[in-house]
């Protein structure tokens, strides 16, 4: 293996890959947000092409959610990373339905106040150089998959059991 140079401590300093290694976990929590938190871990299209705009909605409502949460820090001099995206997901979800009211009145600006501020309430805690062991806390049901219709299954039941 001579065509591999080894990484020179000049090159790549202890300090930066150790900082980028801390990044790592708030990627992972992002990708988490999207899988999890947006409900992205089962995709219900099927073409391809459906399967692409899927993922791009996803994406986009992701976007649109940080950005709000990066307003909401700006204006309450919060650092961004340090606001729950799940309680601003919550929060935009729980004051939705004020925002058609908002829009007649023409109080837009109001609400989107409001909205801004109930995002704010739901800061994290400092936690540097957190890392979580990768397991999955809930075990898979035994149950066989849904393939056939509910009520031909249900019929099955029946008269499998007099």
């Amino acid at each position: 293996m001579r065509f591999l140079k080894r990484a020179t401590p000049k090159k790549y300093p202890t300090r930066d890959i150790s900082g980028l290694f801390r990044r790592r976990w708030e990627i992972e929590t992002d990708l988490a947000h999207i899988k999890t938190t947006m409900i992205m871990d089962f995709l219900r299209t099927r073409t391809p092409d459906m399967v692409r705009k899927e993922i791009w909605a996803h994406l986009l409502g992701y976007n649109l959610m940080r950005t709000l949460m990066w307003d909401a820090a700006e204006h309450g001099r919060v650092a961004p990373l340090r606001l729950s995206f799940k309680g601003a997901m919550q929060e935009t979800m729980a004051l939705w339905p004020f925002s058609a009211s908002a829009a007649r009145q023409r109080d837009l600006t109001a609400y989107y106040d409001a909205l801004l501020r109930a995002i704010r309430t739901h800061k994290l805690p400092f936690r540097p150089n957190r890392y979580e062991p990768r397991v999955r806390k809930r075990r898979p049901k035994s149950y066989p998959l849904m393939t056939k219709p509910r009520d031909q299954l249900k019929m099955e039941l029946l008269t499998a059991n007099p």
